[in-house]
């Protein structure tokens, strides 16, 4: 309050009386506003940026994952059905049943 009527009023100040000018003022102001951060709160350092090499690594090594997942799942799919596979294929199935159920439901509701 006191802030806001000192900067109509000569008579009132926030701070020391006999200490005036705008020398005075500006470093108030400034040290205050060190005391209260000074806005360093909104400054986040950026990460770091990845080299061009660091990237063409990682695309390299994205690149043998992938292509080796690809191999086993390609294995696993076309080994000979077991256990396994029956398991699999039971639970698919019926998960594709019901999903089926409710888009048919779904599809007689819109109708209606």
């Amino acid at each position: 309050m006191t802030l806001v009527i000192g900067l109509f009023s000569e008579q009132v100040r926030v701070y020391e009386l006999h200490n005036t000018g705008g020398w005075y003022d500006l470093g108030f102001l400034l040290g205050i506003g060190c005391i209260c951060g000074g806005g360093s709160r909104s400054y986040r350092p950026r990460p770091p940026k990845r080299s061009l090499r660091d990237q063409k690594e990682w695309e390299e090594i994205a690149k043998k994952v992938e292509h080796k997942l690809q191999h086993k799942i390609r294995q696993w799919a076309e080994a000979e059905p077991d256990e396994d596979w029956e398991h699999v294929g039971s639970k698919a199935e019926a998960k594709l049943k019901q999903k089926l159920r409710a888009w048919a439901e779904e599809g007689g509701e819109a109708q209606r």
